[in-house]
């Protein structure tokens, strides 16, 4: 067969070609590839006009796809690398991608997987492919696709470890080693010689040896709470205190739970006696994939009850497009949940949000008493000690949170043998591969006190492998590692239904090390072509472990693969900001080069705001006044680097806290403004952006100096020649948030502002 018959019109891709003319041995011409496919593409954007004119009318949107768009939809490539400016519609090219494979090529929805990084962005993407254009595509996070392929698979249920468990397991080795206290002496030692601070609560450190047993030490503990407790006002203010607190999410037995809703619900249940198990999974699945994990479930007297707080409810804002696309997902997801109740007989409680937070508990009393249930208040004392049996982490929280974080980057990456791994860094300190400062004048003395330590990270490590073997639990880089290793394959071989011919992952700039050996296993087993989406301009979670070198080595890493393709028109601000932004972006030459191009233009896009000493936030005040006058209903976002700089905002006096992420204007209630950090605003858009916090001590953040021990245990990256590259991409993100104007309020003292601030007035005067 002539692969390039006119009978045959179609995208050839390159492995295709290339198997083509080895079995007609025939020499391969990309030239002549390239020209079929460019006469492909061409026939098609006449063919499909019309097509992909109206693709998105059946949804109600009059989104007309730009040419660019149109060729990438049709290319077909076995790997394709998309780079997508900021505001250049990406989400709609991969939906209208999507709605491309199913109407033209004939590809069924499940034989496409999309994959995003969050949970968050999983649900804005289904949005877009799911709800909009009813396609019915599997969109998923990495984790949540590795925990399907376990579950297919694994004999047992499957629990996830959570955050406190983990420092529970922790805790668990601490207790273990208690009795032997020269070992004990010797962790605490080697975790303190390096730091200012100690790992472990001076109050552990002072009295832990005058105990035989963990459970004696932490009596004497207790007393020593409720000591203290008692010089403050005692027990019952202590928990009034605690109990009313707006920003408490932790319950009295310790769970993290989602909203103040769900913390109100939890307590009062403890409280007054009744037992219960937070986010159980239920019997039943919601569907094959799907678990259902009612809020709250009570065993009382053979009895089962369930309850479910729909803490969003009420919370509709028609001014906050954060708010409606959350509102309008939650309330599809209480809709499936409530059809399930239906369909089951259970008995289920509905709570709804409430301004008053009596009134949800008003409403349990009422229901609680209706199934006959007894309130019986248990004391403040049994409640305080409840409260403290929970509270031993925090003798340790510090070096529990090293280990989890240890653990967390031990297992991103992905290495087949674990005590391998610790031999050969080992052998690394004895060798002085790694040139590190010396605290030490007796630097053998400090290597072996490196080594001791890393022992001590070792058997940690297999303590919390073993714990979660034992109880059949599983932590979320397992999610991705198990099924890298054991499961892909298999699950392969065992569904036939389970067959992916399309991979397609969002914000590719974001793929970490871990994430991208899964990918490359997917693609091969499922032999699946690959579409990845993203911006090197806006990589901005190397602490996370993204790595940068994989968007750029793309053709490298899939050879043959087709990286030459952008998103370059963007459609959210003015030509002026586009230029501006992509000369400061390119600053750095590790970028890639690629020319935004805008439709709209704004004349001086950028508003540098001073302010003097201690005015900052009127300054800030007197901005959103000045829009709202203008233009009422503009969307106002107000973005800084940290979330310590948006708690201060908040407690200015300028403005009070509204619903999640908004705050409202004290001296205009109407105007309702997100604040948001500038990682948590990257895929958003705002008619008007305020950024602050742009002081030369704040902006661009050095960073934090990591434990020595993470020098051992992380992948080498590409080193970029320009100072915090990472720190002006995320400046970048927050530059390209707006449609129009950006508002940046800085020090009137030059001294005093940011380099990235005197580099941005340079370029524009």
């Amino acid at each position: 067969m002539n692969l390039f018959n006119e009978d045959n019109c179609r995208y050839i891709s390159y492995n295709e070609y290339k198997k083509y003319c080895i079995e007609n041995n025939i020499e391969c011409d990309e030239k002549i590839l390239e020209e079929k496919n460019d006469e492909f593409i061409d026939k098609k954007l006449t063919e499909y006009k019309d097509y992909f004119d109206h693709i998105f009318i059946d949804a109600g949107e009059n989104i007309k796809l730009d040419e660019e768009q149109r060729k990438i939809i049709l290319t077909d490539d076995d790997y394709c690398l998309i780079n997508a400016g900021a505001g250049s519609g990406k989400s709609t090219t991969m939906a209208a991608k999507v709605k491309y494979l199913v109407d033209k090529l004939n590809v069924k929805p499940e034989e496409i997987i999309m994959l995003t990084f969050t949970k968050k962005s999983s649900e804005d993407l289904d949005d877009k492919v799911n709800y909009l254009l009813n396609l019915g595509i599997p969109v998923s996070t990495f984790h949540s696709l590795g925990m399907k392929f376990i579950k297919k698979l694994y004999p047992y249920p499957v629990q996830v470890v959570g955050e406190n468990e983990q420092k529970d397991i922790i805790c668990s080795y601490i207790k273990q080693i208690f009795k032997d206290k020269n070992k004990l002496k010797e962790l605490i030692m080697l975790f303190k010689k390096f730091e200012t601070k100690s790992y472990i609560a001076r109050g552990f450190i002072e009295n832990f040896e005058k105990f035989d047993t963990f459970e004696e030490y932490f009596k004497d503990y207790k007393k020593r709470k409720i000591n203290d407790i008692s010089k403050k006002g005692g027990i019952h203010q202590y928990l009034v205190n605690r109990l009313s607190a707006r920003n408490n999410l932790y319950t009295i037995k310790g769970e993290k739970v989602k909203s103040i809703g769900e913390a109100r619900i939890a307590n009062f249940l403890y409280a007054y006696g009744i037992d219960y198990y937070y986010e159980k999974i239920y019997e039943e699945k919601v569907n094959e994939d799907t678990t259902y994990q009612p809020d709250f479930t009570i065993e009382y007297q053979g009895k089962t009850i369930y309850i479910e707080y729909f803490g969003l409810s009420n919370c509709y804002d028609d001014n906050n497009e954060l708010m409606k696309r959350e509102y309008a997902r939650y309330n599809r997801n209480r809709k499936i949940k409530e059809k399930f109740q239906e369909n089951n007989k259970n008995d289920f409680i509905n709570l709804d949000y409430q301004k008053k937070d009596e009134d949800i508990i008003n409403t349990l009393k009422k229901e609680l008493s209706i199934r006959n249930i007894n309130l019986n208040r248990r004391s403040d004392e049994e409640i305080f000690d409840r409260i403290l049996d929970n509270n031993l982490g925090a003798e340790f929280f510090r070096f529990t949170n090293l280990m989890i974080q240890f653990i967390d980057i031990f297992k991103n990456m992905l290495v087949d043998n674990e005590d391998y791994m610790f031999e050969k860094r080992i052998a690394e300190i004895k060798n002085e591969k790694f040139n590190y400062y010396y605290y030490s004048e007796d630097k053998n003395k400090e290597i072996d006190c490196r080594i001791r330590a890393l022992r001590f990270m070792q058997e940690i490590y297999h303590f919390y492998q073993s714990y979660l073997v034992e109880n059949h639990m599983i932590d979320y880089n397992d999610m991705i590692n198990m099924s890298y290793k054991y499961i892909i394959k298999e699950v392969k071989n065992k569904y036939s239904d389970l067959n992916y011919k399309y991979i397609i992952v969002d914000e590719y700039q974001d793929i970490t090390f871990q994430r991208f050996l899964f990918v490359k296993r997917l693609v091969e087993f499922f032999n699946a072509k690959l579409i990845s989406v993203g911006d090197d301009w806006q990589s901005i979670y190397a602490f996370a472990g993204s790595r940068l070198e994989l968007f750029n080595k793309f053709n490298e890493l899939f050879l043959n693969s087709k990286d030459d393709m952008f998103l370059s028109t963007t459609y959210r601000y003015g030509q002026e900001l586009a230029d501006i932004s992509s000369k400061f972006i390119l600053e750095n030459e590790e970028q890639s080069r690629k020319s935004i191009k805008s439709i709209k233009s704004l004349k001086d896009p950028i508003e540098f705001c001073e302010y003097n000493s201690n005015e900052e936030y009127s300054t800030i005040n007197n901005i959103v006044l000045k829009l709202y006058e203008d233009n009422p209903h503009n969307k106002i976002l107000i973005l800084a680097r940290t979330n310590e700089c948006l708690r201060k905002l908040m407690k200015s006096g300028y403005f009070q806290k509204g619903v999640n992420d908004v705050l409202i204007c004290k001296a205009q209630n109407n105007a309702k403004i997100e604040a948001l950090t500038m990682h948590r605003s990257k895929g958003l858009t705002s008619d008007q952006v305020i950024v602050f916090g742009l002081h030369e001590k704040l902006f661009p953040s050095k960073g934090k100096i990591s434990h020595w021990i993470f020098e051992y245990f992380k992948l080498d990256t590409i080193k970029e020649q320009i100072p915090y590259a990472e720190e002006r991409r995320l400046f970048y993100v927050a530059l390209t948030r707006t449609k129009n104007k950006v508002y940046l309020v800085i020090p009137h003292n030059n001294i005093n502002k940011s380099e990235f601030i005197n580099e941005l007035e340079k370029m524009i005067n």
